[in-house]
């Protein structure tokens, strides 16, 4: 409906530019409208509304120029009145005050211009032209209306836009000024834009109430309608208010969060400056005047911690009392390594209760301090025993000068464990910076002639790099042991590491060398570098010296032969990939080939699975590598159904069959496989443990497929099993002797309490059309209610035909005491009630009872009713999978009857 309306205001605003395109008001309509489209709404004198208004009212004025009935002028110039008179009273400042309109008036303007509009006149009927011109001006008054409530509605929440942002501020105080005044302006903004919608309701209720008075009917719902567009406008201007009204409070408490946590900061860096100041000045006054400044912003932190809030800045305030600064006078009057040595002490004894690293290290500074003063050994222990494992090159350097000085200085065993645990410390170090080649380290090392003094794992530091086949770490270290030797030493220090490297099979040390230009052709004690290689069996290093050796022939032909004579397929394989020697390859790639025959030949005759992966390992290019891994794969199965036929164990027959699911095996795996856990079943169900049971019974049935020709019997008892152990929840219906009915759900388990409930219902009681009756203090049996009044008496009560609980709810338990059979037992509530048979007289009067025919009736026995307990026992028999049948008797104060039934699984578990 509102989408036709829409459509046809559309149509129609089309209609109506194109009539008024000859208005002479056009002009001042579009000045008008311009003016409300970029007013603002923040006061109802300079907004928008004011604007439309003034718009309105020479849209209104256009129509004077038209043709209209007296009836049609009438209105308009009521409407035009209405606008002029909004205008006036609320509005003037802005463009001045209006003219109000008379009949006579606007008719003298519509023949000014019925020259330019007799076309028009022409093609139209009277009637329908004035029709047209009064839809027009209800149109355009409608929509008027309506551009004036969006236009401040959208005005209104652009403005709010502007303040649901927090610009940047430089400190706390600033942030909440500008969250506050943005918050403000937010406030005044809503609340005129109340003031102001209220005006427009007002205008909106005028327009239409001017229309209404002028029975211009349809002009009152166009306003109406408008009046609904602008409410849907100004609800989500609304809407966007408080949507920015919650993300200034979202980013206040962020940008304010900020700000405590960069206070928390800068606190923290001005008392680590503290304490650095503290530590490194030599003065105890200064000393303690920057410590007491660490206490100072310590309980500034504190106070943030304590009293941070989003509302105030109180927070960012440092109330704690400020430090005075004390001065000390120069001390002459003792030693100065005495002052700085018990300095150095002080801040010792600081870091132990500060945990500030920087009074342990100032406390090495000025341990050293005393050293420069006055060299001694008690003043070197103290400088290392300040520096630690942290600082393992400082200390043991230290303590190695202090043991020079004194030699019996760690001769205690406190101190000599002091000692040790630095030395091994530094051997630690030393050793992963040569195993993880740290250049740097090695650097700092060397330059403190730590690889001269620490050994690792008993070896010098040079020795182990050569035995890692770190080159940089070997040239870092010799570069510093040749350091000012002439060149022949020199030349022999290299030579004699290039021997320790043959020999330790380290390539890439000897590489360097090489790269070096150092040559690899010379005798140490009567010994080449080849030699000492092939001595040691360092046979990488052999062939790096063999290839650049000027007797590369002869060496490479004696590790050819060595390799054939030991059947070394890796060697030659080595040699090949850096020989350039084509006869040298040609009689390689033949010897490999032979060994790779015979290799193979001897791991098949040993056939098992270490033969063919030392073939694997030793031959990685070998021929028969796949058929060696293949061969692997059948032994290694053969291994595996071995095991599991040697110990008849499940978990090596599941992973059997996981592992070699198509092995010539599986069928006789999966038989043995079948027979375990139909075993285990067994052996469970006998312990009772009938969880378990179940679980190996299914387990055993899953293998059905491979087994039921072989298992057929078993199968069937496998079947008959797990029916038998699986617990049911079951719909379950009974029938109980006075007519009951009864439905519900059970749960009949294999092994401990299951549980049911049952809803019953007496239908022949509860629907029956017996009469209630009652008897009265005269044995006078009456109506309970309905029917006329007539008299009774009661000559007999026959019998008592049916007592009944009619309605009623039980709950219970049911356990198995046998393979078919479960017991159950319950408790239930409900109404009851009794159906008596008596023989009595009924007449209109009393006086006729002696001649009355006497009468047999069922009654229901209002007085033998209400609420009763009952208890319920009963069995049900499994007869098939999930069919079980139900005997049972229920009993109260009031009666006891029985129950049989039906109950059907829906459930198996």
């Amino acid at each position: 409906m509102k989408q036709a309306l829409l459509f046809t205001l559309i149509i129609f605003g089309l209609f109506n530019s194109h009539i008024q395109a000859q208005c002479r008001y056009d002009s001042k309509v579009q000045e008008f409208r311009n003016k409300a489209n970029n007013a603002g709404t923040k006061e109802s004198s300079n907004g928008s509304q004011g604007y439309f208004q003034y718009a309105n009212y020479y849209e209104q004025m256009c129509w004077c120029e038209s043709e209209l009935s007296d009836a049609d002028m009438e209105r308009l110039v009521a409407t035009i009145n209405g606008c002029v008179q909004i205008v006036n009273s609320q509005y003037s400042s802005l463009a001045g005050k209006l003219p109000t309109m008379t009949k006579a008036k606007c008719k003298g303007m519509s023949k000014s211009s019925s020259t330019n509009n007799s076309t028009n006149s022409n093609s139209q009927s009277p009637s329908l032209q004035q029709d047209m011109m009064q839809l027009m001006n209800n149109f355009n008054n409608a929509m008027s209306l309506k551009r004036q409530g969006e236009a401040m509605a959208h005005a209104f929440a652009n403005e709010v836009k502007r303040f649901g942002e927090l610009g940047t501020a430089s400190n706390p105080q600033e942030l909440l000024n500008n969250f506050n005044h943005n918050m403000s302006q937010i406030s005044e903004l809503q609340a005129q834009n109340k003031i102001d919608n209220l005006n427009q309701i007002g205008n909106t209720a005028v327009s239409a109430l001017n229309d209404l008075n002028s029975g211009n009917t349809d002009g009152a719902l166009l306003s109406a309608a408008a009046y609904l567009d602008q409410r849907e406008a100004q609800k989500e201007a609304q809407r966007e208010a408080e949507y920015q009204k919650q993300k200034l409070i979202q980013q206040h408490k962020e940008k304010m969060s900020q700000f405590y946590w960069k206070a928390v900061e800068l606190n923290d860096q001005s008392i680590n400056a503290y304490y650095r100041n503290a530590a490194f000045t030599f003065s105890k006054n200064e000393e303690n005047y920057n410590l007491a400044y660490v206490a100072h912003h310590q309980c500034f932190a504190d106070y943030m911690k304590n009293n941070f809030s989003y509302s105030n800045t109180l927070w960012t305030q440092n109330n704690c009392a400020k430090p005075q600064e004390t001065f000390s006078l120069e001390n002459n009057l003792i030693p100065l390594d005495v002052q700085y040595i018990n300095t150095a002490k002080r801040k010792y004894q600081l870091y132990t209760s500060t945990g500030s690293t920087y009074f342990k290290e100032a406390a090495v500074r000025f341990a050293g301090s005393a050293v420069d003063e006055k060299p001694s050994a008690e003043y070197f222990y103290l400088m290392g025993h300040y520096a630690g494992i942290d600082d393992p090159i400082v200390a043991f350097t230290a303590f190695e000068t202090a043991k020079e000085m004194d030699a019996g200085m760690f001769n205690s065993t406190e101190k000599y464990e002091e000692y040790m645990g630095v030395k091994l410390r530094l051997s630690y170090l030393l050793k992963e910076a040569i195993d993880n080649n740290d250049v740097n380290y090695l650097k700092i090392a060397t330059a403190a002639s730590l690889h001269k003094t620490i050994d690792v794992y008993g070896m010098p530091a040079i020795a182990y790099a050569i035995q890692q086949d770190n080159p940089d770490a070997v040239q870092l270290f010799l570069n510093d042991y040749i350091k000012d030797q002439t060149q022949y030493k020199v030349k022999v220090q290299v030579r004699e590491t290039m021997i320790i490297a043959a020999i330790n099979n380290s390539e890439a040390t000897l590489q360097r060398f090489v790269e070096m230009d150092f040559s690899v052709d010379y005798k140490i004690k009567s010994q080449t570098p080849f030699e000492a290689a092939r001595k040691a069996q360092a046979n990488d290093a052999a062939i790096l010296i063999a290839i650049n050796s000027k007797h590369t022939t002869k060496y490479q032909t004696q590790i050819i032969d060595a390799a054939a004579e030991a059947h070394d397929y890796i060697t030659l394989r080595k040699l090949q990939r850096k020989t350039s020697s084509t006869e040298h390859s040609q009689r390689i790639t033949n010897l490999m080939t032979d060994f790779d025959e015979k290799a193979y030949a001897k791991a098949s005759e040993i056939n098992t699975k270490e033969s063919y992966e030392y073939y694997i390992s030793n031959f990685p290019l070998g021929k028969y590598l796949n058929d060696a891994r293949s061969r692997i794969s059948k032994i290694e199965e053969t291994r595996s159904y071995n095991l599991v036929v040697e110990y008849k164990s499940i978990d090596r027959a599941k992973e059997f069959l996981q592992n070699y699911p198509e092995s010539k095996y599986a069928k006789e795996v999966q038989l043995l496989l079948f027979d375990q856990l139909y075993e285990q079943g067994n052996s469970e169900y006998a312990s009772k443990e009938t969880f378990k049971a179940k679980s190996s019974y299914k387990a055993a049935y899953e293998l059905k497929e491979a087994v039921e020709n072989e298992r057929p019997k078993e199968l069937r008892n496998l079947k008959s099993q797990i029916n038998t152990l699986n617990s049911h929840v079951a719909l379950h219906f009974e029938f109980d002797s006075n007519g009951g009915f009864g439905f519900g759900t059970i749960g009949l388990k294999t092994k401990g309490v299951g549980f049911y409930w049952t809803g019953s219902l007496n239908v022949p009681y509860a629907f029956s059309e017996i009469p209630i009756y009652i008897l009265d203090e005269d044995n006078v049996l009456k109506k309970d209610a309905g029917g006329p009044e007539n008299s009774f008496i009661i000559l007999d009560k026959t019998e008592s035909i049916r007592s009944a609980i009619w309605l009623g709810l039980s709950l219970g338990a049911t356990y198995k005491i046998a393979k078919p059979l479960w017991l159950s037992a319950g408790v239930g509530v409900g109404a009851y009630g009794q159906v008596d048979s008596y023989t009595f007289k009924e007449a209109n009067n009393p006086s006729d009872l002696p001649t009355a025919e006497v009468q047999t009736q069922e009654v229901h026995n209002k007085v033998e009713s209400g609420a009763v307990v009952y208890f319920e026992a009963g069995a049900y028999f499994r007869i098939t999978k999930g069919l079980f049948l139900k005997g049972g008797v229920t009993t109260s104060s009031k009666m006891t009857f029985v129950q049989f039934g039906i109950a059907t699984s829906i459930f198996k578990y």
